[in-house]
Order: C-alpha cells, then structure tokens, then sequence
C-alpha cells in the first residue's frame, strides 16, 4: 500500500515532469531573443572589472546574472541550449518550492492546484528558458520563502538558517525586485508570526544578508542615479486589467476561472486569516510600493516588475480546492484547470510559435531565399536594430548577409540598387527608402519581425497609398492653424496600418508643432506631435492605439499646427499618407 509521503513525491514527481515537458519540447531549437542577445554583448570582456564598469553598471540590474553568464560562457562558449540550461532548472525549482510551500500552508491538493497554475502560465514559462534574472530570481524567492516557512516555530539554530542567509543575499544580487520581494518576506514574517521565530537567529540572519550585499551599494547607487525606465510611462489603471488578463494566458475564460478560485479561497478567510493576510502582503505590498513610485518619482512598473510578487496569489488560490470535501470534485477542478492553462497556453498565447522564433534568424533565412530566386536583381539589404545582435546569427549563416545598419547609419546611396530588402525602419527612413522604391514586391510577417522587398518598377501594389493633401494656415497671432477632422473608416483606413503625416518644409520653423489627435467617440486616445522641420514625419501606428478589433465609423483623426510662439506664418502643405502594419501582434518578453 501507498504511503502518503510516497504518495507526495510521486505527485510532484508527475508535476516536475509535466513542467520539464513543457520546457524542454524541442529545446535544442529555442534561439536567443533580443534582451538574451543584449545580455549576451555585455558579457564580451576579458577582465571582470570592464565587466563591472561596461557590462553591468549601464544594465540597470544588479550584477550576480551578468557575472554568472560571463562565467558561463567563458566556461561553455555561446550555445544556447547550454547558457539557458541554468535557468530552466530554476524554473523547475521554482515548482518544487512553490509546491512544498502550499503543502506547508494549506494541504496536498492545494499545493496541486497551485502547481497546475503556475507551470502552465506563458507568464512564467517564457522567462524559465531566458538568460535572464527572472528565473533564478523567483527561484531563490520561493526557496527563501520555504526555508522560512520550515523554520517556524523552531527556537534552536538550524542549518536552514544558513540556506536563508545564502537565498536571502543571492536574491538581492540578482534583480531589485527579487531584492524587494525578499525584503517583503522578512518583514512580513517578523509582522505576521513574531511569537513563532527565534527573533535573535532571525534578524541575525537577516542582518548578515544585508552586510553580505554592502559590496554592491557602489554599483546600486549609481544605477539609482539613473532614474527609471526613459521609455516607460507612468502606469494606469487599465495596467492592472490588462496584466492579469495576460497572466492567465489572455484568455477571458481563464480569468473568469481564476476570479472564482481566488473567491473561493478568500471565502475561508476566517479559518486561515493570518496565512491569508501574510500571503496578501506578499502579493499586493510589492506591486503598491512600485506603483506609488512610478506615479511620484520615475516609472519602473510593468508587467515583469511583478514576477516575484505573482506567486503568492496563485498560493492563495490553490487554496480554494478546501473548500470541496469530496476527492472527486478535486480531482476534477485539478484537471480542468490544468486542461485550461495548457489549453489556453498553446491556443491563446501561441506559446510555442513564439518560442522558437528568432525576428533575425527569419530575416536572414527569407533574405537568402529572396536573393536565391532573384540572382539578376541588384539587391540593398537594410536592418534596423543593433549590429552585434544581428551579426550574432549573421555569421553563423552558411551564407551571411552583406548588411547595412541603419542605426549607425545615416545616410545610404541607393542609386546602384533596384531592389531594398529591410525590416520595420522608423517612419522617417522608411519614407525616404519608400519614395525611391514605393512598390512591395514580397513581405513576410510574424512576432516581432518584418520582411519587406521593396522595387522601383511598378509590377506591384504600392507601399505607401496617399490618403489626403492638407494646407494649414493661420490668421495674425493664432497658436492654432485651422484643423482638419477625417474618419478613420471612410479613408479605407485599417487597424494594421500605419498613419502618417509629413509636413512639405525646406526649413526648420522654431517653436512650432504638427499634432495628431485620434478619437474614439467623443473620448480622445492619443495625442501626438513632432517639431515642424524638413523630413520630419508624424507617425500613429494603429494597432497599438485602436482598442476594437477594427476600424469603426467612430474612430476620427484631427490634425493641426501648434503655433506655440504665435510667429507670423506662411500657408503650409501636408500629405496624409498610410501604409501596412505588421498584422501579427507582438511577443509578450519582458525586460
């Protein structure tokens, strides 16, 4: 007969191996994205101080992931089965310890439930097969927090103490808001269950992780002084929305499935009340304190800021299996939720289309093919994006391409060419390329990748349609030019497009603006300007604006010259212009 320790481990034997299924299917084949190849480019020094200086400081991160990827690929090189390995066994770890930590809590299927979440979240998944610090960072979160947890009501020293100083300094050294999360759960531990610790072993502990972590203040400090993210904007209230609609794999049902867990946990509220605060805390306090310095001081919150915080509410709702007495009725709720965050895993978040797909690899792979079919034409081949992440695959082609980065380069002569091969430019580049080659000879779509052939010959649709003419002019001391409203849908205007306003100038005008006003209804959605000087372009890139699946007769466009100084202007001409959009929408990675 079955013990029940045996029947424990055999439980997360079957949980560990559901997990490893789902990371390792087809594993040799997960490229490198783009923030794995930029960690990687900052590990391209000999001496571990260039390293420090050059490699980590600019980051933004603490320095314990970078330091362990250097060591790696000194050790391994740059293969990426072998640098990812680490930090998918983090992840499998992070199941282990999720698992045994509800099982301390709660109960045996409770630490199910909340297991058959967590593996089956793209949210989680995706950066379990990352070089970067989310992995390891909630490993070492929920080790802390296991380890804790078992020394709970235990008075004498303990080995356990050392593997919560040792989790406790390597989760600071891995990410701030591992660091924060860590600090959330000593505080929360010496709030919730003061008569249950050794408080002299305890803040001991405590006291020698910080002292362990004095070494980096210098590094710390300086990266503090850098503010927060430049292209992030303060959060709203639609973030949180939006957030947990992505975290149960953007899938309505899932969420509506979820809710009713967590009301059905929280419905126990009295029989577990300290557990439940003490579990509310470590889920909610992280994502106030990051959303109150976003709005106050510099933005720092999005969605991978709460990776660490997370795990704590699907804890909370594995416990609303409890709430059933019958097995039955438990093992059926631990098979639909299980059928639906994998379900909803391949179908919704097209977990494993994304998975394997490298923007470089395919535009290197379809440029070879364009050149293969096309030997006679005179082919210019443009990349916007960095060199090195580029030239990683590039030179492991069989045949690399002769590029030109048009990051670092301004200008490029395109009179030799009849042809132009090139991803997503910005607006102004890809005008300036679209007016000397305005026909789309071939495209080629997917996650976070575009491929145009663009030609001079008319044997193909045009890139760029031409939409309007506009004359904006002003009357004596007016801050405003005379606007221009046009619908969206009666232009033949599409959601996967992009809109586009170039102003006709020979010269820079100071201190005056082009605006673009979107509308929905009567409620305004964007608001967007550039400064008037020559080749200058206003650009709205629907997709990201419009909420509806479509263009509707509501949606409208207003557009006019801020005249900010009220100088005496000339008339002055405009071309509305609109384009095609990448239609697929963009991989979920996070910084």
């Amino acid at each position: 007969m079955m013990t029940k320790t045996n029947k424990d481990n055999w439980i997360l034997f079957a949980l560990i191996v559901c997990h490893s299924a789902l990371l390792f299917y087809r594993y040799l084949e997960i490229p490198f994205s783009h923030d794995e190849l930029s960690a990687i480019n900052r590990c391209r020094f000999l001496k571990f101080n260039d390293l420090i200086q050059l490699g980590v400081k600019p980051d933004g991160h603490p320095a314990g992931i970078q330091v362990l990827l250097w060591g790696l690929i000194k050790s391994f090189g740059y293969s990426e089965w072998v640098l990812k390995l680490v930090f998918v066994l983090a992840g499998i770890g992070s199941t282990i310890f999720l698992y045994k930590s509800t099982k301390i809590l709660f109960k045996m299927e409770a630490a199910i439930l909340a297991s058959c979440l967590f593996i089956g979240l793209e949210y989680f998944l995706t950066q379990q097969a990352y070089i970067r610090p989310y992995s390891i960072g909630l490993f070492l979160n929920l080790g802390l927090f296991f380890f804790i947890l078992k020394v709970l009501n235990t008075k004498k020293w303990t080995f356990l103490y050392l593997l919560i100083i040792l989790f406790s300094t390597l989760s600071y050294y891995t990410h701030y808001f591992s660091f924060l999360q860590s600090i959330m759960l000593w505080f929360g531990v010496f709030l919730m269950f003061y008569k249950n610790i050794n408080v002299k072993y305890f803040i001991g502990s405590f006291c020698l992780s910080i002292i362990f972590f004095l070494p980096h203040l210098g590094i710390t400090f300086f990266q503090l002084s850098m503010g927060g993210l430049g292209w992030l904007g303060k959060p709203e209230l639609n973030f949180i929305s939006s957030f947990y609609l992505n975290l149960f794999n953007s899938s309505v049902v899932f969420l509506i499935v979820a809710v009713v867990l967590l009301i059905l946990a929280l419905s126990q509220y009295k029989k577990y009340s300290k557990m439940y605060s003490f579990l509310i805390l470590l889920w909610l306090m992280p994502f106030l304190i990051l959303w109150i310095y976003s709005v106050c001081n510099a933005p720092v919150l999005q969605a991978s800021a709460l990776y660490f915080s997370t795990p704590f509410l699907l804890i909370l709702m594995g416990n609303s299996i409890n709430i059933f007495s019958k097995n039955s009725t438990k093992v059926v709720l631990i098979s639909i939720v299980l059928l639906i965050s994998i379900g909803t895993l391949i179908l919704s978040k097209h977990f494993y289309k994304q998975r394997y797909f490298s923007p470089i690899k395919a535009f290197i792979n379809q440029s070879n093919i364009y050149l293969k079919n096309n030997p006679n034409d005179s082919i210019l081949i443009l990349w916007q994006g960095n060199s090195n992440y580029f030239n990683f695959y590039n030179l492991k082609s069989s045949n690399p391409l002769k590029v030109i980065f048009t990051d670092t380069s301004r200008h490029f002569n395109t009179s030799h060419y009849n042809t132009i091969i090139c991803n997503e430019l910005p607006p102004e580049k890809m005008h300036q390329v679209g007016e000397q080659f305005p026909y789309l000879y071939a495209k080629d779509f997917n996650f976070s990748y575009t491929f145009y052939a663009l030609k001079n010959e008319a044997n193909n649709s045009p890139l760029y349609k031409r939409v309007n003419n506009f004359q904006f002019t002003f009357t004596k001391n007016e801050e405003w030019s005379r606007s221009f409203s046009f619908n969206l849908l009666e232009e033949g205007i599409t959601k996967n497009m992009f809109l586009e306003l170039i102003p006709q100038l020979d010269s820079t005008i100071n201190n005056a603006e082009l605006v673009m006003e979107l509308y929905d209804k009567n409620e305004r959605i964007d608001w967007r300007s550039i400064p008037l000087k020559p080749n200058s372009i206003l650009s709205a890139k629907l997709k990201d604006i419009i909420k509806s699946e479509k263009i509707e007769k509501h949606h409208t466009a207003k557009i006019f010259i801020w005249n900010k100084d009220k100088q005496k202007m000339q008339p002055i001409d405009a071309l509305l212009i609109i384009r095609i959009d990448n239609p697929c929408e963009y991989s979920g990675n996070w910084d």
